[in-house]
């Protein structure tokens, strides 16, 4: 869990009933969002960049790598070795995290608007903007991201999910709004 000033905390919910704390690790500044894909968990700390933390031994969480030239970042997905993060201002931002000691960005694409959130789905990223709505930004060339379409919400988008040819987005004033995304 990615919990603001409280960084990362390990919680084990082998019983989802009775989830127990296991580890945590705390953060600089406020964790906006978590990935964890492996061995690793990729966190977005408000303020001081995206952060890759070993979790092998989840009672002991320990910083692996850093990339730390993101300030105001708010979203991760990892898909293999790429991690894409948004941040306000500047949009997506792709981090190959092939070496997690040493996380470096190789692409980005630079959206209008405040980028607040991400989902990835195949050559995908679907970009939540707020008060203005979802990018959907092709991705098969990471280095190169490109616009696909835009789809301006009625209200502030604040989250995706993607489920195969269906977008998924909460927003906050206005509900749920499914987009079919396959034509």
């Amino acid at each position: 869990v990615a919990d603001g000033d409280y960084g990362l905390q390990v919680i084990k919910t082998a019983n989802p009933t009775n989830p127990t704390f296991v580890g945590a690790l705390d953060a600089i500044h406020q964790a906006t969002g978590i990935a964890v894909s492996g061995d690793y968990a990729y966190e977005v700390v408000y303020g001081s960049g995206f952060k890759v933390i070993n979790i092998v031994d989840p009672r002991n969480p320990v910083y692996a790598g850093s990339y730390n030239e993101l300030s105001e970042v708010n979203g991760v997905v990892v898909s293999g070795d790429l991690a894409y993060v948004t941040v306000e201002g500047s949009g997506l931002q792709v981090i190959d995290v092939s070496d997690p000691t040493n996380p470096s960005l190789v692409g980005n694409y630079n959206t209008p608007n405040s980028a607040h959130g991400v989902t990835v789905s195949g050559d995908h990223a679907f970009v939540v903007e707020g008060y203005n709505g979802i990018e959907v930004i092709n991705i098969s060339d990471p280095i190169n991201p490109t616009l696909l379409w835009y789809y301006d919400t009625l209200g502030i988008a604040s989250g995706a999910a993607v489920s195969g040819d269906y977008v998924y987005i909460a927003e906050g004033n206005a509900g749920l709004r499914v987009i079919d995304f396959s034509e």
